[in-house]
């Protein structure tokens, strides 16, 4: 299928066979060929609307100082029409300094663009599975210290019916709450206070939200979580809390 949408879109795609290593292994082996100005990485049952990229090209040709670029995210498949959790991000276009607006956070590379010239040094963390692109964006945001949100480009992010993607999944084994946290928000403290001497107010924002996330009611589906060490049982009745 891949061989014959590059044989009909010759310079649009670009075939590269690898072995399944994971969607981090796959996206760090794709910049290595990307050679447009923008980088996105959508994911594969996602969507893009048929404007998306034009209102995305206006932004960043009116601030071409902004070389982040978030658009907005709708829901499709089994949430479509639900409002989303960052809605009030995106209420109008505009570029947006994390110093001087802390209270807006940004999620998500796979509805960001990012100019190219601003990945070099940078890679997706191979092996984790869950808010590895959270880890890779704000390490590049860090650094930029600015990003942009246009209202009228939008992603189309798809809530499977069976909930079998790796998010939906994720919630029901330990490392969502315990590997996840560690490897990516302890490190993003780090690197705020290496680069600001301070955990900035924006990265609190942001880990108030992500850590929200992880406050839930225990799952109808099951009454453990999936470890590799083996099942963790819940505890309480309220919240979840994997034992060692």
């Amino acid at each position: 299928i891949c061989k014959k949408y590059e044989a009909k879109y010759p310079d649009n795609i670009t075939y590269i066979e690898k072995e399944n290593g994971g969607v981090s292994s796959a996206r760090n082996a794709g910049m290595k060929y990307a050679a447009g100005t923008y980088i996105n990485f959508m994911d594969s049952d996602d969507i893009w609307d048929s404007e998306a990229f034009r209102h995305v090209l206006e932004f960043a040709e009116e601030y071409p100082g902004v070389r982040i670029i978030s658009a907005k995210m709708a829901f499709s498949g089994r949430n479509e029409g639900k409002p989303y959790i960052l809605d009030y991000v995106y209420k109008e276009t505009r570029p947006i300094d994390i110093i001087k607006t802390s209270d807006l956070p940004l999620f998500s590379a796979p509805r960001t663009f990012f100019h190219r010239t601003i990945l070099t040094g940078h890679s997706f963390i191979e092996g984790l599975i869950i808010s590895e692109d959270q880890r890779f964006l704000t390490e590049i945001l860090l650094d930029e210290g600015m990003f942009g949100v246009v209202k009228d480009a939008v992603y189309y992010y798809r809530k499977r019916e069976d909930e079998s993607s790796a998010f939906d999944k994720s919630v029901f084994t330990a490392d969502y709450y315990t590997r996840t946290p560690h490897d990516v928000f302890i490190r993003l403290i780090e690197l705020s206070k290496e680069k600001y001497g301070e955990v900035i107010p924006y990265m609190q924002n942001l880990m108030l939200v992500n850590m929200r996330q992880r406050r839930k009611p225990i799952p109808e589906r099951g009454k453990f979580l999936r470890s590799s060490r083996g099942r963790c049982f819940l505890k309480g009745k309220e919240f979840l809390r994997a034992s060692p």
